[in-house]
């Protein structure tokens, strides 16, 4: 069996700093984060530790950029105008990267879900 210590719970931490000191909209912050990092990771944007050069997983890509959509949603008002903004214009270059990645030769169109937007 596992280490206690290993479980994610309340207790588990980000960047060094516990989950359950976060308030819920730095929590939100950080789920967009890492969401939208993860899609970039998955249309092959960032480097992913470990893997060679290979397709994008678009399906992936498609499936934390609705993540982080549907969190963005979620957050209505609660972030500020600016950094709204700011998040939605990445949503948006994610969304057409996922476009570009499908219409290109050796892009992977398959795999459920679209891209909202």
């Amino acid at each position: 069996m596992g280490d206690e210590k290993d479980a994610a719970g309340p207790g588990a931490e980000a960047g060094g700093l516990p989950l359950a000191a976060l308030d819920p909209l730095a929590m939100v912050r950080l789920f967009l984060a890492a969401l939208m990092g993860k899609a970039r990771q998955c249309l092959g944007a960032l480097a992913h530790p470990g893997a060679g050069e290979g397709r994008p997983d678009v399906s992936g890509a498609r499936l934390a950029i609705d993540a982080a959509d549907a969190l963005l949603q979620g957050a209505g008002g609660r972030l500020a105008a600016e950094e709204r903004r700011a998040v939605e214009a990445a949503l948006a270059d994610l969304k057409l990267a996922v476009v570009r990645a499908t219409s290109t030769p050796g892009g992977s169109g398959a795999g459920g879900g679209g891209v909202s937007g």
